[in-house]
This record gives C-alpha cells, sequence and structure tokens, in this order.
C-alpha cells in the first residue's frame, strides 16, 4: 500500500463527503489520494488507493473487509498461496485451532491440520508440533510420504554457504569457510556400514564395507582378512587351493626411478624416535653397483644384525662386520662355537663331493677320503695330509681291467694272471704318492698310464713285466708324475 504523504495531511485541508439522505460522514479523501471510508451500501468499510474513480469496494484496488472477510485487489487474502497464522479466531463462524497455519482454500481460509507455528521460538512443524526452527515428521513406508525429498538440478554457479544442492546421485552441501562446496559421502548400502570394518570409496564415491579390512580401535590393531588381529597389523589367508600367488604378501613397490636410486624401503624405529634400522629392495644396483640389484638389510646405528629361532640368537654380524654362529661376541670374521660330544654338532661339516676341474685359490675341497686345499701358486690343489694311529695306508687289491685308481687309493696290488691289465692314474693332484705292484708270475704286463696330457717321467705309461715289480709315483709339479 503506498506510504501517505504526512506532511500533505498537516497541511492541507482533507474533503470529507456525506451522505444525501442524513448527512453523515460516508467517506474522507486525503490530499494523497488515499480514500477511506464506506461502500455504496453503506456499511462495507474499506481504503481506496489512489489513482482510482470509484469509492471503496471489493472489486477496486482497495483493502477491504467484508462478513469478516479482507479482500485486497478485489481478491480475499490468503489465495494464491498466502499464509497467515490463526491465533484463536474465527472464519465464517468456524473456529480456527491456535498454532495452525492458514491457508485459502480458493473460497476461504482454512486451519492446516498438518502444519504448526511456534510463534514464541519462531519455529515451522510439518506434520509434528516444533522442537526446532523447521521440524519434520517422520515418514512412512508408503510412496510419496518422505520427510524431505530434493529434486535433482543443476548446481549453483557461485555456491552459497549452507545451501544443501543435489546433481544426479550427489548430495553437496556448502560450507562457511571459504564458502566451498563438500560433496556428502553415502553409503553404497541402505543398511549402512558395519562396525569395525573399515570402509572404501566406490561408485560415485560412495562408501562401501570392505569385508575383509578389519580395525579394532579399542586395541589400534588392524586386521587385513582377519576380523579380530591380534598384532598392530595382522594378515590372514585362507587357501583351499594353495597356490603360491595366495600366499598372504604384503608388497612395497616403487616404479619411480630418482638418479641412481630405486628403493622400496621398510624402517625400524626404535622407543626413543631413532630409526634402528631398515630394508632396502634396491633396484638399480646402487649398493652393489654394476646393476646388481640387492634386498638390503642393514642397521643405521652402531647395533648388530641378529638371527634366531626357538626365542634363542643363532647367528649375528656384529657392528664390526664379523660373523659369529653360536657365538654371540665374534672376534673374527667368522667365528664359530665350539662343537659338543652330541651327533650333528661339528663346529664345520663338508660333504664328498667331485673337485673342480680348474682348481681355484684358497678353495678346500672334500673327495671320498682326501681333503685338499688350493694354495695361489699356481693355484695348486694340495691334498691335506691326514694322520691316525697308527699311521695307515690303504690297500687295494684287483685283477680288474682297466683299473682307475680312485681318491682313496694309495696302494694298488694288481694280479694279472688272467691277462695284461692297464692301471689308469687319477686327476694329477701335486705331492699325492700312488704305489702300483705287480704280484703274479704270469709274463702278462701291467700298464701304468697317467690321465690325458701327463707324463710319468716323461713317458707316456710306465709296464710292470715281472712279478713283484713296484713303481712308486708322487705327482707333480706341473703335468709329470716322478717315479720315487
Amino acid at each position: 500500500m503506498p506510504k501517505i504523504d504526512q506532511s500533505k495531511l498537516r497541511k492541507t485541508e482533507k474533503m470529507v463527503l456525506r451522505d444525501q439522505k442524513n448527512n453523515d460522514v460516508k467517506n474522507v479523501i486525503f490530499p494523497n489520494g488515499i480514500q477511506v471510508g464506506l461502500d455504496t451500501d453503506g456499511f462495507n468499510f474499506g481504503i481506496k488507493l489512489p489513482n482510482r474513480d470509484t469509492a471503496p469496494s471489493k472489486t477496486s484496488n482497495a483493502l477491504y473487509a467484508i462478513d469478516g472477510d479482507i479482500y485486497f485487489n478485489g481478491a480475499l487474502v490468503g489465495q494464491s498461496g498466502t499464509l497467515s497464522i490463526a491465533n484463536g479466531g474465527t472464519n465464517n463462524s468456524s473456529a480456527y485451532t491456535s498454532g495452525r497455519v492458514i491457508y485459502s482454500d480458493g473460497t476461504s481460509l482454512v486451519a492446516d491440520p498438518g502444519l504448526f507455528w511456534d510463534d514464541d521460538s519462531r519455529s515451522l512443524g510439518v506434520a509434528i508440533s516444533p522442537t526446532a526452527r523447521m521440524h519434520l515428521a517422520s515418514g512412512t513406508a508408503a510412496a510419496s510420504t518422505a520427510p524431505l525429498k530434493l529434486e535433482t538440478g543443476v548446481l549453483m554457479t557461485t555456491p552459497e554457504a549452507g545451501s544443501i544442492e543435489y546433481l544426479t546421485d550427489t548430495p553437496y552441501f556448502t560450507i562457511a569457510t571459504g564458502e566451498a562446496r563438500k560433496q556428502i559421502v553415502l553409503t553404497d548400502d541402505a543398511s549402512g556400514l558395519t562396525t569395525g570394518r573399515v570402509p572404501f570409496g566406490t561408485t560415485a564415491g560412495r562408501l562401501l564395507d570392505a569385508a575383509k579390512l578389519f580395525w579394532d580401535n579399542a586395541t589400534a590393531k588392524l586386521g587385513i582378512g582377519h576380523g579380530a588381529p591380534i598384532r598392530d597389523v595382522h594378515v590372514k589367508y585362507e587357501s583351499a587351493s594353495g597356490s603360491s600367488h595366495l600366499i598372504p604378501t604384503i608388497t612395497v613397490e616403487n616404479t619411480r626411478a630418482y638418479g641412481a636410486f630405486s628403493f622400496a624401503t621398510f624402517e625400524m624405529i626404535g622407543g626413543n624416535g631413532a630409526m634402528v634400522g631398515n630394508v632396502f629392495a634396491d633396484g638399480r644396483g646402487y649398493f652393489l653397483g654394476g646393476g646388481r640389484h640387492s634386498f638390503y638389510f642393514r642397521t643405521n646405528t652402531s647395533s648388530p644384525i641378529v638371527f634366531g629361532t626357538n626365542l634363542t640368537i643363532r647367528m649375528l654380524i656384529s657392528e664390526t662386520g664379523n660373523i659369529g654362529i653360536g657365538q654371540n661376541v665374534p672376534t673374527a670374521r667368522l667365528h664359530i662355537a665350539a662343537g659338543s660330544t652330541a651327533a650333528s654338532s661339528a663346529p664345520i661339516k663338508l660333504t664328498s663331493g667331485a673337485v673342480m676341474t680348474t682348481a681355484e685359490a684358497g678353495a678346500i675341497e672334500f673327495l671320498t677320503d682326501d681333503l685338499y686345499v688350493t694354495i695361489t701358486t699356481g693355484a695348486a690343489r694340495k691334498r691335506i695330509a691326514l694322520t691316525g694311529d697308527p699311521v695307515t695306508m690303504p690297500v687295494t687289491s684287483t685283477s680288474t681291467t682297466p683299473y682307475d685308481i680312485r681318491a682313496s687309493d694309495a696302494v694298488i696290488l694288481v694280479d694279472a694272471t688272467a691277462g695284461g691289465i692297464a692301471v689308469n692314474l687319477p686327476v694329477m693332484v701335486e705331492g699325492r704318492v700312488i704305489h702300483v705292484k705287480k704280484t703274479d708270475s704270469s709274463g702278462n704286463a701291467v700298464i701304468v698310464t697317467p690321465q690325458g696330457g701327463d707324463t710319468i717321467d716323461g713317458a707316456a705309461t710306465s709296464s710292470l713285466a715281472a712279478q713283484y715289480d713296484m713303481i712308486h709315483l708322487v705327482a707333480g709339479p706341473g703335468t709329470d708324475w716322478s717315479e720315487l
């Protein structure tokens, strides 16, 4: 309604219209054009706005009261969705319930039974007496009864703090700080999340329970495949097939190289916060060089690396690099604890096997009954003399041809009665002594032959023709057997 010009009211006489019959005041017209008075019937009151030629009526541009109803611009107040609040009044002789929201049903004002207004707290309730600024009643199982329903649409170009928006499958809320729009995270299942399971993001950013990932908040332990972890990280996998790729595995992978480095690392930190040691997977050969990849255990302090079984220390590498086996304070590069009288307790045990074709300096080898060491000069293999009590030499009798002298042979007695016999010397090991004797009286010879390329005092063979002929040979130096 236009504002009345108070100054004109003070300075200008108002115009008074009187009823022609009884001279009663019927209308008053103010200088700014507002007319207040009765209609042509003489008993309905209204206010006529400026620029109207007729007196107030319910069809004019006026505020008008008739039979308890109020009209404005010819329309009943309350139409077109206009709301008002009942305060115990009446309309067409019907009482309004206090606190109910009143609306127009097209012909009159009606108190909505489901809308409540609390004027003291300025609160609105939908189907419930409000206990908050906006209070919605719960829905039901029936369709179209949800307490609140949002229509999907476009998002505002500029987020506004406090706004709730919905686009396709994602609801948003804009926070006040920076007026930043944030996505409201939903679960991927209407049943929600399961206590103890670790959720993860899935389709459209929704959360889903990880069926094999558990967190025990009371003990701060993580279970992977285990619902009740007993260690800080507890990995469990149950496989009936036993396939190797189904073994519980923790993988640390680094696919990015930085300069000469390409590491994947575990680090161990002590109670004082200092790093005690770590494990490197060196994928570029940085530590060993030459592109040799390595798996590298190390300590970061002056501390040993310890290995144990059955809660007992079995071996360690000291802070100076010495290795102790059964010896916790090694004082040599390799320090082995003494054995005992029990079986399988010797400090060192060699298994008999073939000697290397090419001798290597420093190598210790064991073949049947002989122990060898190869010296540096000429990389010559030497037999370690073994003594017993008393000193004995093994004696072998044979009538077989050919006979290959074994590593355990020292004295070979040959019976050539049935025919000539070839005795083949072994691979030369410098210093080895061999004795061969013909024991029979026949004219059949015993021919002693070295390995290919070797000689006996420069000759390719040596022959024993008569009974009791004997040859005593010592190997070396070089490729020659020498007769003693």
